[in-house]
């Protein structure tokens, strides 16, 4: 059976047919001539590189920090209330600042895959504001928290 490129890509593109494409392209490949360790090699190699892969610099903006900090302080204030509840003021501060640490480790872990990466500045001002950000609204909510259940009564 032979295939022109063009006719295995156009079939590949038109039925979705991934498994096909790979399996065809490594039979040509095998019967050209080229070695099946080779092929191994090359593709262990192409796995490295994907997963070595940055992750986009826009979705750590508005998916970790915009959405981030919405879906924190909206569980915050679900646990907080929930705890207060339950347990009383103090374990409310506590829920809410486990919730709220909880994000900021996860936005620095995010932020820290982009060092040493080039961006704007624009870009690098955002993503530095918003760990500040998220570290301020935290030891403002939890200090707040903290005060009523110290000063009130």
């Amino acid at each position: 059976m032979e295939m022109s490129v063009s006719g295995l890509r156009e079939q590949w593109a038109r039925d979705g047919r991934t498994d096909w494409a790979e399996s065809a392209l490594r039979d040509a490949l095998l019967d050209a001539g080229v070695g099946s360790d080779e092929l191994d090699a090359v593709a262990a190699r192409r796995s490295e590189i994907a997963a070595q892969r940055l992750p986009e610099l826009s979705a750590t903006l508005w998916q970790y920090g915009a959405v981030g900090r919405v879906l924190a302080l909206g569980g915050a204030f679900l646990v907080g209330g929930s705890l207060y509840h339950l347990a009383g003021m103090m374990a409310a501060t506590v829920g809410v600042a486990v919730v709220l640490g909880t994000y900021i480790s996860v936005l620095y872990k995010r932020q820290n895959l982009h060092r040493g990466q080039a961006m704007r500045p624009m870009a690098r001002f955002w993503m530095t504001w918003q760990f500040i950000e998220a570290i301020l609204i935290t030891v403002v909510v939890v200090l707040g928290m903290l005060a009523k259940v110290l000063l009130v009564p």
